[in-house]
């Protein structure tokens, strides 16, 4: 007991020290270089206390995209390099990622604040490992598990955690590997922080395990305490008076958060003074006290007002990636993981795609452009005829069958509506590929093939088909494609609307219906069901497809650039 009080040294507040001693560099910090002030974000000051609490060994950071997740995490090495140098570890997806971390972010660190480096030899300063003269750093890639598992260690720094990728299936997984290093010591600390990314990952389950305080701010109109949370019952913008997507300037410029207590409007100026008077509240009481866990999204963040994070969504759910896209969002900005989808379409989601406005053969007032698309079998070759508006919003105009591929060039150059041909066409090169290659090949460039692509993740890429000059494959990830169409947009109602005229038949409507995603025989991931009678519906998501593809021609699509599934092999 004597020994152990000459050897503890009693620590100021992180909070205090952090704001009186430390300097971020631009490179660290680009909205707030220079000394380090906590100003509208007082919510790191419980979890930086905790520092100097040596009854807590973890805190896991459930953080959002530009609420000071780096920021702590670069605090938390300073203090401890401070007051309680030991063995550090900080580990990262990849040893590429950690050298670009290093060289980026922490080395522009240590310029800015010398004295952490003071009697250091500058040959003790490596790319990834950092001797000082009493502890040391290493920076790792948790994808080489030898690196996980030798030097036992008392301050760890586990970032961007959800990104681990459990390589080595004979080795425990990164994270109980890192955890395992720290069981010498009584005085240590086990930092996670991260975006989540979907429910099952260990980071997820890591912060479900922890007593998952969630921070709560009074309504300045009525004081009522709320978490803030992104909802469209919550969140929201001014809306066009005749309908039409409202833009995102518009969006940015309007939105704001209704108080769950008293409905009133709350504006981005009244969040300063809401999130200076939060305070943090623990939702699972039953967790173990060494284990404190944070979650906090992307409203809360001051470099962040709600329009751009509410103009983030609008931009997600109208992108081409469509489940992709929402999914980024779900997890970089909400902090919340994303949900595998566990879908079934029902009969009445398909009914209530019957739009009152339009019959078949009718084109709504506002649409960008018609496609066709055909799905090839050996008795009967399905098409259906789509408008694509805004955002890739999709109105069916028409659908049937024909008899063979050769008659697909013809029946497509036929097709027209109120005088408008279509713009483009696909066609499905599943069966008979050769033949719809020689089909796509007379069409004179109005139609392309497709094939659909195991990738689960991306949208699509294109590559010239080698024995007919000219012609492009485009070749798409159908797990996505099915995803966005039937997860999203019909079963959940989310995203692009998709319409189908009052007098749909029953053959249009069954082509629509029964897809189901699940878990099946034992497959670590859902899949999309087979479905017997569905070419009508293949049909309608090549349609959709094409707004990926000439979207950008009529509108920006956010996102950048796509990536790519990759194709299964076949003789082109």
């Amino acid at each position: 007991m004597f020994l152990n009080r000459l050897l503890y040294r009693v620590k100021p507040s992180p909070w205090d020290w952090a704001q009186a001693t430390l300097q971020l560099p631009v490179k660290t910090s680009p909205n707030a270089p220079g000394a380090l002030s906590f100003a509208g974000q007082e919510y790191l000051r419980e979890p930086l206390e905790l520092l100097r609490d040596d009854s807590v060994t973890h805190i896991a950071l459930c953080f959002g995209a530009q609420v000071a997740k780096t920021t702590f995490d670069l605090v938390a090495f300073a203090y401890m390099r401070a007051f309680e140098p030991a063995p550090a570890l900080w580990a990262l997806p990849t040893k590429d990622l950690a050298r670009a971390f290093v060289r980026e972010r922490f080395r522009p660190f240590l310029d800015a604040n010398p004295w952490l480096l003071a009697g250091v030899p500058r040959e003790n300063l490596g790319s990834l490992g950092f001797r000082f003269l009493d502890s040391n750093l290493t920076f790792v890639g948790v994808n080489n598990p030898g690196e996980l598992s030798s030097r036992p260690i008392a301050f760890v720094v586990m970032d961007e955690s959800s990104k681990y990728q459990h390589v080595v299936k004979s080795e425990a997984a990164p994270d109980l590997l890192i955890d395992a290093r720290t069981n010498t010591f009584l005085r240590k600390k086990v930092i996670t922080t991260s975006t989540p990314s979907t429910e099952g990952h260990p980071f997820w389950q890591r912060f479900l395990a922890t007593d998952q305080r969630h921070y709560f701010v009074p309504c300045p109109r009525c004081a009522g305490e709320f978490e803030l949370k992104f909802s469209r019952k919550t969140i929201v913008w001014d809306q066009s008076a005749d309908g039409a997507p409202v833009d995102l300037d518009t969006v940015r410029r309007t939105t704001r958060y209704l108080c769950p207590h008293c409905s009133g409007e709350i504006w981005e100026r009244d969040k300063r003074a809401m999130i200076a008077a939060g305070r943090w509240r623990p939702l699972n009481a039953a967790a173990d006290s060494r284990r404190r866990g944070y979650h906090l999204n992307a409203l809360y963040s001051r470099f962040m007002p709600w329009g751009d994070v509410a103009a983030k969504f609008v931009e997600a759910a109208r992108a081409a990636e469509g489940a992709y896209a929402l999914q980024d969002f779900t997890n970089s900005y909400m902090a919340e993981p994303f949900t595998v989808y566990n879908v079934r379409v029902r009969e009445e989601s398909v009914e209530a795609l019957r739009s009152p406005e339009y019959r078949r053969g009718e084109l709504p007032p506002r649409y960008h452009y018609l496609v066709v698309a055909y799905d090839c079998h050996q008795a009967d070759q399905w098409w259906a005829v789509c408008a694509i508006g805004d955002g890739g919003e999709q109105w069916v105009i028409d659908w049937g069958s024909l008899l063979s591929i050769e008659d697909i060039p013809a029946h497509a150059a036929g097709l027209c509506y109120a005088g408008k041909p279509v713009t483009m066409g696909y066609v499905d090169s599943g069966y008979a590929t050769g033949a719809v290659y020689d089909a796509c090949a007379r069409s004179g460039g109005l139609l392309w093939p497709t094939k659909g692509s195991e990738a689960r993740f991306g949208t699509y890429t294109e590559r010239e088909i080698l024995t007919h000059p000219g012609l492009i494959l485009t070749i798409y990830s159908d797990h996505q494609a099915k995803t966005a169409l039937y997860g999203e947009r019909i079963a959940s109602g989310r995203g692009a609307a998709f319409h189908v005229p009052r007098d749909a038949d029953e053959i249009l409507m069954r082509g629509l219906s029964g897809q189901e995603l699940g878990k099946r025989g034992g497959a670590r991931l859902p899949t999309w069901k087979p479905v017997a009678g569905d070419h009508l519906g293949d049909c309608c998501k090549l349609c959709a497809l094409s707004w990926s593809v000439l979207g950008r021609e009529f509108e920006p699509v956010a996102g950048g650039d796509l990536t790519t599934p990759t194709p299964d092999k076949e003789n082109e």
